[in-house]
Formats: C-alpha cells, structure tokens, sequence
C-alpha cells in the first residue's frame, strides 16, 4: 500500500497537476511523458479550460487507450490462472 502511495504522489506531482511541466527542469519534462496521468490532466485542461472538442484531445486519447492496452495486457499476463 506504501509503495503504491508512492508512486501515485511522484506521478501526480510530474504530471502537472499542481504546476505546469513547462517549469520542470529539462530532464523532467520528457520524463512526465512517461505517465499516463500527464496525459490525464492535459486531457481535463483542454476540455474545462479551453472548451476542447474531441478532434483537438484524440492524440492524448490516444497515448491514455495505449497506456490502457498495454498495463491492463501486463496485468492479465500477470494473474493468469494456473492449474
């Protein structure tokens, strides 16, 4: 439970949520991309902040579906039944 809480803050706190990315340090920038939170939040700032349709947000619905795909596969892989 510890471990995930962990992730779960370091995730939030790279994803922009409480600061923009564009403040991060240069390594950290490319580093946000790598969550799918990031994409999340920008996501929810396009759609209540600049009043986004669906053609401006499919790219990053796009990354949140692959990021889907690909954990919700390692998961089943994972906790596959054995006999």
């Amino acid at each position: 439970m510890f471990i995930s809480f962990f992730f779960i803050m370091i995730f939030m706190l790279m994803s922009g949520f409480f600061t923009s990315s564009d403040s991060m340090p240069g390594w950290g920038t490319p580093l946000s991309e790598l969550t799918a939170v990031t994409h999340f939040i920008k996501v929810v700032r396009l759609i209540v902040l600049k009043g986004a349709g669906f053609s401006q947000v499919i790219q990053e619905l796009g990354y949140l579906a692959l990021f889907a795909l690909a954990l919700n596969g390692f998961a089943i892989w994972n906790y596959r039944k054995t006999t």
